[in-house]
């Protein structure tokens, strides 16, 4: 499944292979039950440094503080890649926790060390206040590729609280199509206009829909074709 993690486009040797410098200040708040926020700061501009253009934030399952350079280089381990500097995120029920750490990424796709971690334990093991989706599934969007609009089904197994955004190739957010909305067991039909956020039609190409319920998450891609 090509499609099941986010990933990096790889670095091109004969371009600029210098690294960024590392973000700084990781931090968390929980916002909601089950729901985290992460916020960090970019690094500073300095000469002979390139800039970031985008983070790559990980999540690492441990019982202790991983190996952060054999860790990051395991594909499910990459949680997002974004342009923006924070994230929401709904880390599943375990009896371990979660190591987060980010890193930035330059034009060419070089990243740069990891950031200091932090380490979520807390609310990272279940409880009866907070609902586990033990199963559930994502239809490929239909029609794909589109122009005017399109639908995905969702076929849950139980309630709970649904989340489908919509990013481009780069990570960027582009649409919100289901906001943390408290829905029943049985299928569900989110429709995309193919708009952005600020109301626009998007450009042709190809977009990804990520579906979170639960702390589960399944991306699929979507190609808008006009």
């Amino acid at each position: 499944d090509l499609f099941r993690y986010p990933a990096l486009v790889p670095f091109m040797d004969w371009r600029d292979d210098r690294l960024p410098n590392k973000p700084d200040n990781l931090a968390f708040e929980w916002t909601d039950t089950g729901e985290v926020t992460i916020t960090w700061d970019p690094p500073l501009p300095a000469e002979g440094v390139p800039e970031q253009r985008r983070f790559a934030v990980y999540r690492i399952r441990s019982s202790s503080v991983p190996d952060f350079d054999v860790a990051l280089q395991n594909p499910s381990n990459l949680l997002r890649v974004t342009g923006e500097t924070t994230i929401k995120d709904y880390p599943p029920a375990a009896t371990d926790p979660y190591y987060y750490v980010v890193t930035s990424v330059s034009r060419n796709s070089v990243e740069s060390f990891e950031s200091d971690y932090i380490v979520l334990e807390a609310r990272a093991v279940g409880t009866e206040d907070v609902p586990v989706v033990e199963s559930f599934s994502v239809a490929q969007n239909y029609p794909n590729p589109f122009s005017e609009s399109t639908t995905i089904a969702i076929d849950l197994a139980v309630t709970g609280n649904l989340h489908v955004r919509v990013y481009n190739a780069i990570g960027q957010l582009v649409a919100v199509l289901a906001n943390g909305d408290q829905v029943a067991q049985g299928e569900h039909l989110v429709t995309w206009d193919g708009t952005s956020m600020s109301g626009g039609r998007v450009a042709s190409g190809t977009y990804f829909y990520a579906v979170e319920i639960g702390g589960h998450r399944v991306t699929r891609p979507m190609v808008v074709s006009r």
